[in-house]
C-alpha cells in the first residue's frame, strides 16, 4: 500500500466529517479544523465563543444492512473548554432512532446501554461512559446497534485502532 492510497482514506473522512459537523452543529466561529490522524480515528477542533472544542472522530468500517438510506454515522469522542466536559462519548447514527430504543455499544463481549435522542446516541450514565472509554482503549472494534423510528434494526462496527492516541491527542489540544 502507497502513502498516497493511505491518505485517500483520510481525506475522504477529513471531508465526511466536517460536512456532517458543518450541517448539524450550530454556527461556529470557524470551520472544523483537521488536527491529525491516528489509525482509523481522526481528531478535529473547532472554535465556539472563543473556546475550544475538541474531537476524536470514526466512521464505521462495516454498516448493515446493507443498501439502507442513512445519513452520517459516525463515534465521536468530545472535550470542550466551554463546559469542561472530556470523553464525552456520542453516535451520530444517520437516521431518526425509535422513540423507548435502547441502543448498544458492544466491545469482546461486554455490552454498554445507550439513550437515543433524534439521530445521536449516548451512554445512559457517567459510570457507563467512564466504562465505554476504558474498554474502547483496550478492544480491537465496537458494535453499535441500534433501531430506527421506522423499525429497521441496525448494525455499525468502528475499528478502534487509534483511538486511544486520538482521544489523548484530542484532549491534549484543548488543553485539559
Amino acid at each position: 500500500m502507497t502513502q498516497k492510497s493511505l491518505q485517500k482514506p483520510h481525506m475522504i473522512s477529513t471531508i465526511l466529517v466536517s460536512s456532517f459537523i458543518l450541517f448539524t452543529s450550530p454556527a461556529f466561529a470557524e470551520a472544523p479544523k483537521d488536527i491529525s490522524q491516528h489509525k482509523d480515528w481522526s481528531v478535529f477542533e473547532y472554535q465556539e465563543n472563543g473556546k475550544k472544542d475538541c474531537f476524536a472522530v470514526s466512521i464505521p468500517t462495516e454498516s448493515l444492512p446493507k443498501g439502507v438510506r442513512r445519513g452520517g454515522i459516525y463515534f465521536s469522542v468530545t472535550h470542550s473548554q466551554s463546559d469542561k466536559t472530556t470523553n464525552a462519548v456520542s453516535i451520530s447514527m444517520g437516521y431518526p432512532l425509535k422513540a423507548g430504543s435502547n441502543p448498544t455499544a458492544t466491545i469482546g463481549s461486554t455490552v454498554y446501554q445507550f439513550f437515543a435522542q433524534g439521530e445521536t446516541i449516548w451512554p445512559i450514565s457517567d459510570t457507563v461512559l467512564a466504562k465505554l472509554v476504558a474498554g474502547m482503549k483496550r478492544g480491537q472494534k465496537v458494535v453499535i446497534r441500534g433501531t430506527s423510528s421506522r423499525g429497521t434494526k441496525t448494525t455499525d462496527t468502528f475499528s478502534l485502532s487509534g483511538v486511544t492516541a486520538a482521544i489523548a491527542a484530542a484532549k491534549k489540544n484543548c488543553g485539559m
